[in-house]
């Protein structure tokens, strides 16, 4: 068994890293993270105040795990960070896809201390199939290993390659 018995004990430790990271580089805005597991979205955009950022938030019918807001004067972007402890599987992708349509986050991160399965990683990383991650314009699902030891992603491990979170 892995350091983590279920993903809900992962999503502490995410959410602390997604806070201090984009804390760190957006200094100047409010930056708000939550474990979103068990509320949707667009309950979570309105108890929070972000709505008026989010004009489609009522059609937000979708459960992430972990849900980051950077709040500035005239917008408030979102980021979605997924957990899984087996490795991540086209199926995982697929369901953060629909997500990331639904709500069109700035990033969106599938993470997994397994990594990916044996057939993502032929589809990704042998066959380089990167278009199946995008989502929008300059935006596509990114997949890292999580490093439960050191609560952090494992930098070299980030797909597509170079294109970090």
């Amino acid at each position: 068994m892995g350091p983590y018995a279920s993903e809900k004990e992962m999503y502490p430790d995410v959410v602390r890293w997604l806070k201090a990271l984009l804390q760190s580089r957006h200094k100047k805005a409010k930056v708000f993270v939550w474990d979103s597991s068990s509320t949707k979205l667009s309950r979570l955009i309105e108890k929070n105040g972000l709505a008026e950022f989010h004009p489609h938030y009522l059609s937000f019918d979708i459960l992430v795990d972990v849900v980051g807001a950077v709040v500035f004067k005239n917008a408030a972007d979102l980021y979605f960070v997924e957990c899984k402890l087996k490795p991540v599987t086209l199926r995982d992708v697929g369901q953060m896809l629909g997500y990331c349509r639904v709500a069109l986050p700035s990033d969106a991160l599938l993470l997994s201390p397994s990594y990916v399965s044996e057939g993502l990683h032929y589809l990704l990383e042998v066959y380089e199939r990167y278009e199946v991650l995008w989502y929008g314009e300059n935006r596509n699902v990114r997949i890292a290993r999580w490093n439960a030891d050191k609560r952090d992603i494992e930098a070299p491990s980030i797909i597509p390659p170079g294109n970090h979170f």
